[in-house]
């Protein structure tokens, strides 16, 4: 999933909007972020599970170290390097296993989101919804890619909505907004408003 993921981003951004140098230094960045995720481990490995009992999800915790019977619905890796967080990948999906999605948030420098990549996979119209989301250092959109495919083949397919169900991703203006969002203060982890980086509370 992950090869596919940076293959067609690449695609997207080099060969469709190569015109636009913002376009440009993002699938840069996204592709730098890929090799380096690609060649080490998460710094955290996070999931939240349907907790049957309280009908409602459990809190975040460590992947290891949950008590569970349940699969998880929330599973999320955070890729830091040199003190900051320059990728994460979530995976979601329901109880029931109906739907399910991949996203990876990729950040520049400063903790503004550069990018968004989300994969949702639906028995709802038998589909897979690929779209791609670039952003400008403000959070505001620069441009939106979508892709519709077969959900047994693969193969790209017209896109007819209204004949299959889908969630649109989380699209944050930066980390911060991501961590918030999602309610991880699971670990402690702290993301410094101006550089994105994080720390750890004593």
């Amino acid at each position: 999933m992950k090869i596919a993921a940076a293959v067609m981003f690449l695609v997207i951004g080099f060969c469709l909007y190569a015109d636009d140098p913002r376009l440009a230094e993002i699938d840069q960045l996204y592709a730098t972020a890929s090799k380096a995720r690609e060649n080490s481990d998460p710094a955290y490995h996070l999931i939240r599970f349907w907790d049957e009992e309280a009908g409602d999800l459990s809190n975040w915790s460590e992947v290891g170290l949950a008590d569970q019977d349940s699969p998880a619905v929330f599973e999320i890796r955070l890729y830091v390097k040199n003190g900051r967080v320059y990728m994460v990948t979530l995976f979601e999906t329901s109880p029931s296993g109906d739907w399910t999605r991949y996203s990876e948030y990729c950040f520049r420098n400063d903790g503004t989101t550069a990018c968004v990549y989300a994969q949702f996979s639906t028995f709802f119209g038998n589909v897979i919804v690929e779209r791609v989301y670039y952003l400008d250092v403000q959070g505001k959109e620069i441009k939106t890619t979508k892709t519709v495919k077969d959900l047994e083949t693969a193969e790209p397919m017209e896109d007819q909505p209204g004949t299959y169900m889908e969630q649109p991703p989380i699209v944050p203006a930066s980390y911060r907004e991501l961590k918030k969002l999602l309610e991880l203060p699971g670990l402690d982890i702290l993301s410094s408003e101006k550089t994105g980086t994080i720390t750890t509370k004593k």
